[in-house]
């Protein structure tokens, strides 16, 4: 540190229950874990939902139901992970237009699908130059 500089480190000011960690009692969902970090996942989820403008019908109820022990385990950002998706991605996210798979079966579904749109795409920048 050059000569003269004074540093003083940030305080870390304790809350109004005296800690500065986490605070389950204060949490909405509860003091379980669990379901904390399913809520926040559940709230994660609704968000992006809104922001691609995706109609959204699940609550945290539901959102709960679907997500079991087993699979809530098997969450994660691998190929082989599973995360939640539609049947039909014009109708809103619901109990009954949800379902499971890996996120590899996702991307190779995804790839088919839009397949053409990347030459089409490539095409269409060609010829506006």
């Amino acid at each position: 540190m050059p000569e003269g500089t004074y540093y003083k480190p940030a305080q870390v000011r304790p809350t109004k229950y005296g800690c500065t960690g986490p605070r389950p009692q204060v949490w909405v969902s509860g003091p379980d874990v669990l379901r904390h970090e399913q809520h926040i996942a559940y709230m994660r989820h609704k968000a992006q939902a809104t922001w691609r403008g995706e109609a959204y019908e699940l609550t945290l109820n539901q959102w709960y139901d679907l997500w079991q022990p087993d699979l809530w385990a098997r969450r994660g950002r691998s190929s082989h992970c599973v995360i939640l998706t539609r049947h039909d991605e014009t109708l809103p996210w619901s109990m009954t237009n949800c379902k499971f798979m890996t996120r590899k079966d996702h991307l190779v579904i995804h790839a088919k699908k839009n397949i053409g749109k990347r030459y089409r795409t490539k095409a269409r920048l060609a010829n506006n130059e």
